[in-house]
C-alpha cells in the first residue's frame, strides 16, 4: 500500500463486522491481522471487474435497452427519478424529465415501495446471520504475510472490510428461484426499491444487501447483469452505484451508493488531533468548574 493509504493496523481498530451487531444485537467480531490466516488461500474478491461489471456477452446493446424499458414501463417514473442527466441513453425511451421526484411508501399504489431496514422473520434473520458469519470468516481467510509490511492481500482485506461497513440495509428473499415469474418480480422490486431509496437519501458509502439463499450464483449474476448493471449504465449511474453478486454461504446482491475513497493516514491523524483537542477543552472546562465550585464553598 502507498504510504498515505489507511494502514491495516489502524483499520483493524475500527473494523468491526458491525452489520451482525447492529442487525441482531450480537457481539461484534473484530477482524485484525492477528486473526487472519497465515496459510496460502484464495478468497474471491467481491468487488472489481469480476464481480461488479457487466458480463462480456455479445449482445445488441440498443435492442437490450429497448426490451428492458418496454418490459418495465410501470417503473419509468422511478427510472427517471434516479437518472443522472438528461443525456443518459435511457432518456430516449423514458421521456419526461430526469431526476423527477417520486414517493417512497409502503402502499400498493406503485410497483416500488419503501422496505423495512432489516428482516423481522426469524428464519430470514438466521439466513442473514449465516451470510454475515461467512463474510467475517472470508476476511479471516485472507492470508497475511508477516515478512512484508503491506501487500496485495492487505489491500484486499481493507477493500472487503470497508464495503462490509457500508451496508446499512438487509433483506432476505427465501424460496426464490430463477424459473418463477413471481420470484423474479419480487427480486426486481426489492433491488430497484432499494436503489431508489439509497438515491433519495443520497448519503455516501451506504448500501443494501439482498440475500437470495435458493438462487444459484450463476443465475444471480445473470439477473444482476441484465437487470441492474446494464440498466444503470443506460441511466448514467455506473459510477454512482457499485453492484456486486457474491456468495458467502448464500448468494447475494450488494448495492453500494457512492463508495468513498479509502481514508488516508493524514485524514485519520487530523481526526485524532481534533478528538484530542476536544477532549482537552472539555477537561479544562470541568477543571475550571470544579475550581470555581471549591472557591465558592470556601
Amino acid at each position: 500500500l502507498q504510504h498515505n493509504m489507511l494502514s491495516v493496523s489502524t483499520f483493524s481498530l475500527f473494523l468491526f463486522v458491525s452489520s451482525s451487531a447492529v442487525a441482531f444485537q450480537r457481539a461484534p467480531f473484530v477482524v485484525t491481522t492477528a486473526t487472519r490466516s497465515s496459510q496460502l488461500s484464495v478468497v474471491e474478491k467481491s468487488y472489481g471487474p469480476g464481480a461488479s461489471s457487466p458480463l462480456k456477452d455479445l449482445i445488441d446493446n440498443e435492442g437490450a435497452m429497448k426490451e428492458f424499458f418496454q418490459s418495465n414501463e410501470e417503473w419509468w417514473p422511478l427510472f427517471r427519478s434516479v437518472t443522472s442527466h438528461a443525456e443518459a441513453p435511457a432518456m430516449s425511451f423514458l421521456g419526461g424529465t430526469h431526476g423527477e421526484s417520486i414517493e417512497m411508501s409502503s402502499s400498493f399504489a406503485t410497483p416500488w415501495e419503501e422496505l423495512q431496514q432489516q428482516p423481522s422473520d426469524e428464519q430470514d434473520r438466521n439466513v442473514l446471520a449465516g451470510f454475515l458469519d461467512a463474510m467475517q470468516q472470508s476476511l479471516m481467510d485472507i492470508p497475511v504475510n508477516e515478512l512484508v509490511e503491506d501487500d496485495d492481500n492487505d489491500l484486499h482485506f481493507l477493500e472487503e472490510g470497508r464495503r462490509m461497513l457500508a451496508i446499512t440495509r438487509f433483506h432476505v428473499l427465501r424460496d426464490h428461484s430463477p424459473g418463477s415469474i413471481d420470484d423474479f418480480d419480487s427480486l426486481f422490486k426489492t433491488v430497484w426499491s432499494e436503489l431508489a431509496l439509497l438515491s433519495q437519501l443520497n448519503e455516501e458509502s451506504t448500501g443494501s444487501l439482498i440475500v437470495v439463499p435458493d438462487y444459484d450464483l450463476a443465475d444471480l449474476r445473470r439477473f444482476t447483469d441484465m437487470n441492474l448493471l446494464r440498466p444503470l449504465e443506460w441511466l448514467g449511474l455506473e459510477n454512482v452505484f457499485e453492484i456486486s453478486s457474491l456468495e458467502r454461504e448464500s448468494p447475494a446482491i450488494r448495492l453500494i451508493h457512492k463508495l468513498k475513497d479509502m481514508p488516508t493516514d493524514a485524514y485519520l491523524e487530523e481526526i485524532e488531533e481534533e478528538a484530542v483537542a476536544e477532549y482537552k477543552a472539555e477537561k479544562a472546562e470541568e477543571e475550571a468548574a470544579t475550581k470555581k465550585d471549591n472557591e465558592s464553598k470556601e
